[in-house]
């Protein structure tokens, strides 16, 4: 509810440009009612930014018809965060770069898991992409990404 009521009273103070911090709000409903009092000329945008680091556009030169795809992500528990889950914090760039970014079109998923960790199987078309979020594991960062691809590698 914090993102749609503070959002809405910005719309309502009138012609401000935002960026919104993902999750754009709770529920899907709550999101169309803001999307829907939004001024189709004012600018606002939901914080998906992990999508323009530099490391995507080389993981998409060098990610030619893989095989699978396996993304990997531990992090430390956020002090930050505390009302979200592993993936409203974290998967969800994970997903958001498969979708927008490396592949597009159908995907069909198979997941489960708790607030801390969780494991989904996404496939699009017959590639398999496995990202997996396990905050409260590592004291590390670590991002890996493997490629495997024909009888070269």
């Amino acid at each position: 509810m914090f993102h749609y009521a503070v959002t809405s009273e910005v719309l309502n103070e009138g012609g401000v440009a935002m960026l919104i911090e993902k999750p754009v709000c709770v529920t899907v409903e709550e999101s169309q009612m803001l999307i829907n009092a939004i001024p189709e000329d004012l600018t606002v945008g939901v914080g998906y930014i992990e999508r323009f680091n530099p490391i995507i556009g080389e993981i998409q030169r060098i990610m030619d018809a893989p095989l699978y795809v396996e993304m990997k992500r531990h992090n430390p528990a956020s002090g930050r965060i505390t009302d979200a889950s592993i993936v409203e914090d974290l998967m969800i760039h994970d997903i958001d770069i498969m979708r927008h970014v490396l592949f597009n079109g159908g995907y069909s998923l198979h997941c489960g898991g708790t607030k801390n960790v969780c494991f989904a199987l996404f496939t699009y078309r017959t590639i398999p992409v496995l990202p997996l979020g396990e905050p409260e594991v590592l004291e590390e960062d670590p991002l890996h990404l493997y490629r495997t691809g024909g009888d070269d590698d």
